[in-house]
């Protein structure tokens, strides 16, 4: 059976707009991700692993010239990782981040050793807002190096409050590095701090104990100074004189022969001279 020509019209018309709508359904959702604002928040750890939890608190100008708190929630972001939010968990529903609201951003627990950091304000914008945590190196090795050293240094940092244990770092001259620390280990722990290998024609510092920081701080930098190792003077010895091919305290066969010879034929003329005198 054929379909009049108006109907088949109006039948293709109907396919056409509902496939429309449906790639337009996706477009709209992207565009609608471009245009409305939202937080991508990066987290840094020196030395550190593990997952850091905070408290976004967000509030919004009103009409009076201040600010009304919208909602406060929880998210996660692990080290080296990045959380982005798109929309702010209500009670019973969600909305939208707008272009002027204030985020403050609170480090509630850090990973492993953390120095929780201040918190941080943001004032969105449109699209999208990053914000980079980072959290502060608990404990670090600074290495200065006289002149003529050279290279790295290797450390071996021991908690004498874990049973001894303990992590190795490299520190090359002139460098700062963070202590890599255990997220087994806690803060106010006490450290000794090694250098098992100093750089090249350094001579090795002393040990050093430092104490883990708390959560709130001061970090901690400890430096090591590298001296030049000293190469010792060859000890002087007596100057001898070349050999001459014999004993210099005792004369020669051949000239003990010749001084013999000599008194010898003396002795016989003297002797002759006598005898004749005689007989005369």
């Amino acid at each position: 059976m054929r379909l009049p020509q108006h109907r088949l019209l109006k039948f293709l018309a109907a396919i056409a707009g509902g496939g429309a709508l449906m790639v337009g359904l996706p477009v709209m959702a992207g565009a609608f991700s471009l245009v409305a604002p939202s937080l991508s928040i990066a987290k840094t750890c020196a030395g550190l692993t593990g997952t850091a939890a905070l408290t976004l608190a967000v509030s919004r100008p009103n009409e009076n010239g201040g600010s009304t708190s919208i909602a406060s929630f929880d998210v996660s972001v692990p080290c080296g990782g990045t959380t982005k939010v798109f929309m702010i968990p209500l009670p019973e529903s969600t909305e939208a981040f707008e272009v002027g609201d204030t985020v403050t951003i609170t480090e509630v627990a850090g990973p492993s050793v953390a120095i929780l950091r201040a918190s941080t304000t943001v004032t969105v914008h449109a699209l999208v807002n990053e914000v980079t945590l980072a959290d502060p190196a608990a404990v670090s090795i600074k290495k200065t190096c006289a002149a003529g050293v050279t290279g790295k240094a290797t450390f071996t940092v021991i908690n004498t409050d874990q049973d001894n244990d303990n992590v190795t770092v490299d520190v090359a001259c002139g460098a700062t590095v963070a202590v890599p620390l255990p997220a087994t280990w806690d803060g106010t722990e006490v450290l000794t701090i090694h250098e098992s290998t100093p750089p090249t024609n350094g001579v090795a510092a002393a040990d050093a104990s430092v104490a883990i920081p708390g959560s709130s701080g001061p970090p901690v930098v400890k430096e090591f100074a590298n001296t030049a190792a000293t190469t010792a003077s060859p000890t002087p010895t007596a100057a001898q004189l070349a050999a001459t091919g014999g004993r210099s305290e005792a004369p020669s066969l051949p000239l003990l022969a010749a001084a013999l010879g000599a008194g010898a034929a003396i002795l016989l003329f003297g002797f002759l001279l006598w005898r004749r005198r005689q007989t005369n």
